[in-house]
């Protein structure tokens, strides 16, 4: 264990062999999404490679990212060709399944035996980047053996099993102090965790002391848990940085409660906890079901080129049962550059009170006829 003053930073090991099973279930949704995997999904997975079109090396067993390369072009078609000559484990191209040439990388791909994905639109390369890679580092992690029932991104579980084992209130938190899940401890907490978890946040006079003294540098810099003795009302605490393949991921705070020490062993809990929590908090940041997956998951259906599956996911949708599509103009005498957003509420306000769960798409533009091909579907709507 480290006291705040005494911390000092260390690097990450390196990341362990995964497969393309594992990095889909942990990053994909919100980051990428499978096209086609004629090997499977067990293919092995080493690394993230971007492809450099001046020293053009793919190697073996990498994910190659195509930057920069058009999924449309018969150049992305040689790509994947070279990388399967090469035994890359797949291809990444940008964002959107074109077709027909879809169909194109399609035949490549299963000829020459490498997997390929696209990239979603709301997570640009830089960012992808890091998450590929700290979905790697946690491949060769093992769960607690009391988190292993947890389902992956259950924050909230996760948070109960690990409070059960150190003996105290256990909060988590995003590398922004933002609070993601809390311990649902029966008895009266302190008054900085009461506040932490009414704002969903660590209250900004909190945040701005802890950066003035450092903390924050030596929470992602420390390659142990931070200890923060009891004084006065305030509880005995320790902290440790949930990391993966040098991606800062968020924190999981321990705090004493009720007068009671933590347990003998809750250090050693905390490191094991945070190495078993990089996995979650990952899903959790690109699987969160927020209006814009959500929003481009429908339109995604709406223009064929996504899957009912995939909206039934992120909208929590069972996805085998009746939809409707319902399209709704805002009237001849609306001006254009009002905001619809309120026409969007009252819809799905007024849907909700009918018992009807509902995913409101703004009109962009669209094929005219996508309605009627989603409609047609089984499935989420």
């Amino acid at each position: 264990m480290t006291d705040l003053e005494e911390s000092a930073g260390r690097g990450t090991g390196a990341e362990d062999r995964g497969t393309l099973e594992h990095l889909l279930s942990v990053v994909g949704a919100g980051a990428v999404e499978l096209h086609t995997a004629p090997e499977g999904l067990r293919t092995s997975v080493t690394g993230v490679h971007v492809l450099d079109a001046l020293e053009p090396v793919i190697r073996p067993r990498e994910l190659l990212l195509a930057v920069g390369v058009d999924p449309r072009s018969a150049h992305a078609v040689d790509v994947v060709r070279r990388a399967g000559e090469a035994g890359a484990a797949g291809v990444v191209f940008g964002p959107g399944r074109p077709e027909p040439t879809a169909r194109a990388l399609q035949a490549a791909a299963e000829e020459a035996g490498t997997a390929v994905l696209f990239r979603t639109a709301w997570c640009p390369w830089a960012q992808l980047v890091g998450v590929l890679r700290a979905g790697l580092a946690t491949a060769g992690v093992p769960p607690m053996p009391a988190t292993s029932g947890v389902r992956m991104g259950d924050l909230e579980s996760l948070a109960d099993a690990v409070a059960a084992l150190v003996g105290g209130s256990v909060t988590i938190e995003d590398t922004d102090s933002r609070v993601l899940a809390y311990s649902s401890t029966e008895e009266n907490v302190d008054e900085m965790r009461r506040l932490t978890i009414l704002g969903r946040r660590v209250p900004p006079w909190r945040v701005a002391a802890m950066r003035e003294a450092g903390f924050f540098q030596a929470l992602w810099g420390a390659g142990d848990v931070l200890h923060r003795p009891a004084h006065g009302q305030d509880p005995e605490r320790l902290v440790g940085a949930v990391r993966a393949g040098g991606e800062a991921l968020g924190s999981i705070w321990v705090a004493a409660v009720a007068g009671r020490p933590l347990s003998p062993n809750a250090a050693e809990t905390l490191r094991a906890a945070a190495r078993t929590a990089a996995a979650h908090l990952l899903h959790h940041r690109t699987h969160s079901s927020d209006g814009r997956l959500l929003e481009d998951a429908a339109r995604a259906l709406l223009e064929d080129r996504g899957s009912v599956e995939m909206l039934a996911e992120r909208a929590s949708l069972p996805p085998r049962e009746p939809c409707a599509v319902l399209a709704v103009g805002t009237g001849a005498g609306r001006h254009g550059d009002e905001d619809p957003s309120g026409l969007y509420g009252l819809l799905t306000l007024h849907c909700a009170a009918l018992g009807h769960r509902v995913v409101v798409v703004p009109a962009g533009g669209q094929d005219p006829g996508a309605a009627e091909r989603a409609g047609a579907r089984p499935g989420a709507g």
